[in-house]
């Protein structure tokens, strides 16, 4: 079920009522009410898919409640976890046998954030089997994310959460944000992005090129679209989930850029890969193959083709030769102004680069792509192939440029800390109302259109 149809709504409304209604009548039991709409939600994905995501629930809980049982054996009880549930991850993702279910790369790493933190002594082993299905399957982040960590999202799930207006009201409208960005920016783009992906022999290379532009911004939109769902849901019902981007196209270096993209996922692979390879503690050598490491398991972490891990090797690369430069005295951070959009520019072009591994599906269709931008840039018929795009009412561009500014203003302000929803939700009543009814409008308007026949989020295939 995609946070984006009308199946969704119904059922986000009918969650809601019953979650606030058992929180006023039995508090106690307002957990109940997550859970039951999170296992509602995940049978959506097909039974088999829940078996899976229970498979990796009860291997997970036994091992955490061993550990504590066994502390002698507890370090290779929570090796047998890792091995158990990283293979099974593998074998979804490497065997055509299989099927990827759905959001199961990020349960796993979710759950097994929490054995090694059980083992470490950071958390302590949750006794009551039913609250620890909540943890791991949270309906609102089941499908990408954000990758919770149990010392900060499991308190929240099991105390009950009185309704407080603003608090909800400001969550509906991170929501409509994030169903804005889906529908009208990312969906918008991905016209334009598969009509020049699907056979790029036979398009020219300018028009390859602002495709691979508009699939980064796609990209983006739709992954944090997605995240604002999630965290606009999570904040309704009281819960803070983890914040997954920060302006990330903003970024002033590789390093930079994983500091505000994917957080969940980045600082999960620093706190529980990076850091137990040594980090940076070994010396400058091993810290840059640390690095390198770290983005291959990313890459495969994504998917199982050559492009993926040519994808993290690259993020790896990138970062190592800025180590090297930093190393040497060319790493000083830009202050702002012109130096600093330099540096923001020259950023985007590397990592706009790496993404064109993460959407062809083929080193083969990368190498033809990249043959198209330097031999056939301005081969015949480019200008008509920019333009042929009959968009939504004829006016594919202005609508996607238009989406791409509000998604710049909206990173600028969060960029200067500024909560897009709490601004909005600050405004005078008439003016706030004014801007809720034209966002409401436009996703309305574009959740009817040709760019919404597709309601899949890019990550759900992760």
């Amino acid at each position: 079920m995609s946070l984006v149809t009308i199946q969704f709504v119904i059922f986000c409304v009918a969650f809601l009522v019953a979650y606030y209604a058992v929180g006023v009548i039995l508090p106690k039991w307002q957990w109940c009410i997550s859970l039951v709409g999170s296992v509602v939600f995940y049978l959506f994905s097909g039974p088999w898919n829940a078996l899976l995501l229970l498979a990796t629930v009860v291997v997970t809980y036994g091992a955490a409640v061993l550990m504590e049982q066994w502390e002698k054996n507890s370090k290779a009880v929570m090796v047998g976890c890792i091995v158990i549930c990283v293979g099974l991850l593998l074998l979804c993702k490497f065997d055509r046998n299989f099927f990827m279910p759905l959001g199961i790369s990020f349960y796993t790493f979710q759950s097994l954030s929490y054995v090694i933190d059980c083992y470490k002594g950071k958390s302590k082993a949750q006794r009551n089997f039913l609250k620890y299905v909540l943890f791991v399957s949270f309906f609102p982040q089941i499908g990408q994310g954000p990758i919770g960590r149990y010392e900060r999202l499991a308190p929240q799930l099991y105390v009950p959460h009185g309704f407080d207006y603003d608090q909800f009201a400001m969550g509906i409208i991170r929501m409509l944000i994030g169903a804005f960005k889906k529908l009208f920016v990312a969906n918008q783009l991905a016209l334009f992005v598969d009509a020049m992906y699907e056979n790029p022999v036979e398009h020219a290379g300018v028009s390859l090129l602002v495709a691979s532009v508009c699939y980064t911004i796609q990209l983006y939109a739709d992954f944090s679209g997605y995240m604002d769902l999630a965290i606009g849901i999570g904040q309704a019902c009281g819960i803070h989930l983890d914040e997954n981007f920060r302006a990330p196209y903003l970024a002033t270096s590789i390093r930079d850029f994983w500091n505000r993209w994917h957080l969940t996922l980045s600082t999960w692979l620093r706190d529980y890969l990076y850091i137990p390879l040594g980090g940076n503690r070994k010396g400058f050598f091993r810290k840059n193959v640390n690095i390198l490491i770290v983005m291959l398991v990313s890459g495969i972490w994504h998917g199982n083709t050559w492009n993926f891990l040519i994808w993290g090797g690259l993020h790896g690369l990138y970062q190592v030769i800025e180590s090297i430069g930093r190393q040497a005295g060319f790493g000083k951070k830009p202050d702002a102004g012109v130096r600093r959009v330099i540096h923001i520019v020259w950023t985007f072009f590397w990592v706009n680069l790496a993404w064109i591994f993460f959407r062809l599906p083929t080193l083969g269709d990368v190498v033809t792509m990249m043959r198209q931008v330097v031999f056939g840039f301005f081969q015949d018929g480019w200008k008509a192939e920019l333009w042929s795009l009959d968009g939504f009412y004829g006016a594919f561009w202005i609508w996607a440029v238009l989406g791409v500014l509000c998604m710049l203003i909206m990173d600028l302000m969060r960029e200067h800390d500024v909560q897009v929803e709490a601004f909005v939700y600050k405004q005078p009543l008439v003016l706030r109302w004014a801007m809720l009814f034209c966002l409401c409008f436009v996703i309305f308007v574009f959740c009817n259109s040709e760019a919404a026949s597709s309601t899949n989020f890019l990550y759900y295939r992760f």
